[in-house]
């Protein structure tokens, strides 16, 4: 029987994972000391503070599925606006795949669809680098 994590235990998860992703030691500090969650977004890559929209669904979103959120991707995919909340699940079993997968440049995602609410999910994505030090989905 699987125990869920406390939030502890899923903070020093996404500070691992931020890690990993060789995030800016700012970016990794301000979640560290406050849990500061930072967007970076298509246009840029550069890190930005996540908007009250998105901060609010954040929380309703970790209240019902038990995740924490540590990094939101923002992108615009032809018609649709997205937020892609990078997040450490209830399930500390799966976190060594998460980290393979990160490795590979994949990560698990609740994708904000706020054109079009309804196509929200859960799924996974690629992601990469940019020159600036900040993280895009790719395409």
């Amino acid at each position: 029987m699987t125990t869920n994590p406390t939030r502890e235990e899923q903070k020093a998860e996404a500070l691992k994972r931020m890690a990993l992703m060789e995030l800016p030691p700012d970016i990794i500090r301000a979640f560290e000391e406050s849990g500061t969650v930072m967007a970076c977004g298509d246009a840029d890559g550069k890190f930005q503070p996540t908007d009250e929209k998105t901060l609010e669904k954040i929380k309703e979103i970790e209240n019902q599925y038990g995740l924490l959120v540590y990094l939101s991707v923002n992108s615009e995919l032809f018609y649709d606006s997205l937020s892609n909340l990078l997040f450490v699940g209830k399930y500390p079993e799966e976190w060594e795949m998460d980290h393979a997968d990160l490795i590979d440049g994949y990560t698990l995602v609740y994708c904000i669809n706020w054109t079009s609410p309804m196509c929200s999910e859960m799924g996974s994505i690629a992601v990469e680098r940019t020159p600036s030090g900040g993280i895009i989905r790719a395409m």
